[in-house]
């Protein structure tokens, strides 16, 4: 059984969700900026996101320039971090690739319930040297 407040709060409307900022244009998209999300400050960069807009080569040769671009700005951060820092990097949403007749890629769509837009990579990394 439900205690008061557990009920009282489950009549409560859900709290209207702020719509998700524009990402940044032009060379900004290379720029990591700091977005608050509830109390912690996070990291976000938006040049993946802007990369896949637009269709262009075959998947596996555009995946791996985006993923040259990301880490030239990540290695760029993780320089600025002091050593035995923590720095988890993780996506936040998948996106899904439609392949083209002539062997490129369409532009990417997003927002779907797809195993390929809702689970997204993650890793962690110890900024310096470890002994």
């Amino acid at each position: 059984m439900l205690a008061l407040s557990e009920a009282d709060g489950l009549r409560e409307t859900m709290p209207t969700s702020e719509a998700e900022p524009a990402i940044a244009r032009g060379r900004a998209v290379a720029t990591l900026r700091r977005e608050r999300v509830g109390s912690r400050e996070l990291m976000k960069l938006d040049l993946v996101e802007e990369a896949l807009r637009a269709a262009g080569p075959p998947l596996a040769e555009r995946i791996e320039a985006i993923a040259e671009e990301v880490s030239d700005v990540v290695a760029r951060f993780m320089a600025s971090l002091a050593p035995r820092t923590l720095l988890p990097v993780f996506g936040d949403h998948g996106f899904r690739m439609t392949p083209m007749g002539d062997g490129s890629a369409g532009p990417a769509s997003q927002g779907g319930g797809s195993p390929e837009e809702v689970l997204v990579p993650a890793q962690a990394w110890l900024v310096g040297g470890v002994h």
